[in-house]
């Protein structure tokens, strides 16, 4: 049901998996975690290859500076046979890898060449982005960070200073490339949670009144709520009436939370909100969206093309015009059935219950099933005279 079938959760997931338990194996000088640490960044890297040492880079200098890199051989070892025992066989049976390798420097360093002095002005909103993503989580981190530290620097301490380090410099490297999705973000929230997650219980189980800095920080995520709540009926087309939804929590949020059990279970559920608000009406509007359509047309042309059905081709009944637009084609049409057809394929919805009967001429060749819309493509049987 969803439009997209993304790999970025999955690796996501793999990351931060794997740069917790290096960090954890570290501090605590546990090997078997360390090791973890090397397999599960091992198939992160198979899911979608050197991405990964963008998020890790940061780990690996407080790794390098704190414990001499003690360890390397556990995580490096495994981390790089994982990968090796898919691509090896690979190469010397199927692809060519020097091809493949081409494709793995365009899509990664190729892709800082296609940087701009545009995208510069995007910056900012890149790191606002960066920053609210990561929200309440990199709060409790800096909080933890603050005041005089420790030179030893405990295994707590450490294990904090290795999943910030990986997510603050992820960011300060994807800030020189174009596009900065914030999906490429996703691992930071999951470090972030492994990290900070013992501070935050030790502040969930404290018995007492909220001190000034949280209730100041409730009262601008409050007023933050109350100005988009107002908001929402004049941008209702743009961001959706869902929005008013996670607004109105927002907007609540001064007035119910008192104690810290409270304000952490706040912050908990208020992410979760908007995933179910205004993320799912997000994604269930994205196949109507200008990206959905451009999507879903360059997916029809292809189809069409590898069926060799793009020359002589016509819509039957009402097709989405701007999806063809987006597949780049212009047939004739005859939304209302009126004559027969004439050509050797037909375009046709199939989920349009008004749709105009297709003659028994036409056999189906192609199902293309599209969020929300299912189209067939007709051939005119073999034989059978326009």
């Amino acid at each position: 049901e969803w439009p997209t079938a993304e790999i970025d959760p999955l690796f996501a997931s793999l990351t931060a998996a794997s740069l917790w338990c290096l960090a954890t194996g570290v501090a605590r000088e546990r090997l078997a975690l360390v090791l973890w640490s090397g397999v599960l960044g091992g198939f992160a890297l198979l899911q979608k290859g050197p991405p990964y040492f963008v998020m890790a880079a940061g780990a690996y200098l407080v790794w390098w500076r704190r414990r001499g890199l003690r360890f390397a051989f556990a995580h490096f070892a495994p981390l790089l046979v994982v990968p090796l025992l898919y691509y090896v066989p690979l190469w010397t049976m199927r692809v060519d890898p020097e091809s493949m390798l081409a494709a793995v420097r365009a899509e990664t360093v190729g892709r800082i060449a296609t940087f701009r002095w545009s995208h510069v002005a995007e910056t900012p909103g890149f790191w606002l982005r960066a920053v609210l993503v990561q929200m309440p989580l990199v709060m409790w981190c800096f909080w933890e960070w603050r005041g005089a530290r420790d030179a030893r620097m405990d295994a707590a301490d450490l294990t904090l200073r290795m999943c910030s380090g990986a997510a603050v410099l992820a960011v300060a490297v994807l800030t020189f490339f174009p596009g900065r999705p914030t999906r490429y973000l996703l691992p930071n929230v999951l470090l972030f949670t492994f990290a900070v997650a013992p501070a935050v219980a030790h502040f969930a189980g404290q018995r007492r009144a909220l001190g000034g800095f949280a209730r100041r920080g409730l009262r601008a995520v409050g007023a933050a709520g109350a100005l988009a709540l107002g908001l929402v009926p004049f941008g209702v087309d743009r961001i959706g009436l869902a929005a008013a939804g996670l607004a109105l929590a927002a907007a609540l949020g001064p007035l119910l939370v008192r104690t810290p059990r409270q304000l952490v279970t706040f912050c908990l559920v208020l992410p979760l909100l908007g995933a179910w608000t205004v993320g799912l009406d997000r994604a269930r509007g994205w196949p109507d969206s200008v990206k959905g359509r451009q999507a879903a047309g360059q997916l029809l042309r292809r189809e069409l093309t590898a069926l060799g059905a793009l020359g002589d081709l016509a819509t039957r009944g009402h097709v989405d015009a701007p999806l063809l637009l987006a597949a780049g084609l212009l047939p004739a049409g005859d939304e209302a059935a009126r004559t027969e057809p004439a050509t050797r394929w037909l375009l046709h919805e199939c989920d349009d219950d008004d749709a105009p009967q297709v003659p028994p001429a036409y056999v189906e060749r192609l199902r293309l099933c599209l969020p929300g819309k299912v189209f067939a493509v007709r051939e005119r049987a073999a034989g059978v005279g326009r």
